[in-house]
C-alpha cells in the first residue's frame, strides 16, 4: 500500500514546482523534529513514508498531531531508539522481550556469542539493569546482595568489586 502511495506522490511532486517546494520545507521540517525527539537523522526517502507528511504536502489541512506521531514512531529506523529508550526508563516487558530475542539467537561459536553480547550491550540488557548500592553495607549484607543477582557473570564481577571474591 505505502508503495503504491509513495511512487504516486512523488510523480505528483516530480510534476509540480509548487508541490516540490512545499515538500522541501515540510521534509526539513520533519526531519528536525525527528532529529530533535529521538537523536537521530533521516533521509527523505523515510519521511516520504509518513502519510501525514504527504498528506500535508498535496493539501492544505493541518497536521494531525495523533496520527503524525504514530506513524513516526512506528517507522521502521525509529524502533530501536524507542526500544532502547523503553529499556532505559525501566520498562520490564521491553526489557524482557529484549532479552527473549538476545537468548533466541544461535550460541554455537564464538561469533554467535560476541554477537549475542554485542546486542545485550546495545540494547542496554547486559546487566540487570539493578544498582547496589553499598554504602554501609555489612560483610553479610553484600553476600546477601549477591544472592539477589541472577546473572553469575555479574554477580562474580561484583563480588570482586566488593573484594569477596578474588
Amino acid at each position: 500500500m505505502f508503495e503504491n502511495d509513495t511512487a504516486q506522490f512523488e510523480m505528483l511532486v516530480s510534476n509540480s514546482k509548487t508541490l516540490q517546494t512545499k515538500w522541501t520545507a515540510v521534509c526539513k521540517i520533519i526531519q528536525k523534529d525527528i532529529a530533535n525527539r529521538f537523536g537521530i537523522s533521516v533521509d527523505e526517502s523515510t519521511v516520504r513514508k509518513i502519510g501525514e507528511a504527504r498528506l500535508m504536502t498535496l493539501s492544505n489541512s493541518p497536521l494531525d498531531k495523533e496520527q503524525y506521531s504514530k506513524q513516526v514512531e512506528a517507522l521502521p529506523a525509529l524502533q530501536e531508539v524507542i526500544k532502547i529508550r523503553e529499556i532505559n526508563s525501566g520498562n520490564l516487558a521491553a526489557r524482557k522481550e529484549a532479552l527473549e530475542a538476545i537468548n533466541a539467537m544461535p550460541n554455537r561459536t564464538k561469533t554467535n556469542r560476541a554477537d549475542k553480547i554485542s546486542e545485550a550491550r546495545r540494547l542496554n540488557v547486559a546487566s540487570s539493569g539493578a544498582t547496589y548500592d553499598d554504602s554501609g553495607l555489612s560483610h553479610e549484607q553484600k553476600v546477601q546482595q549477591l544472592l539477589t543477582i541472577a546473572s553469575p557473570a555479574e554477580r562474580i564481577s561484583k563480588a570482586r568489586a566488593w573484594g569477596i571474591l578474588k
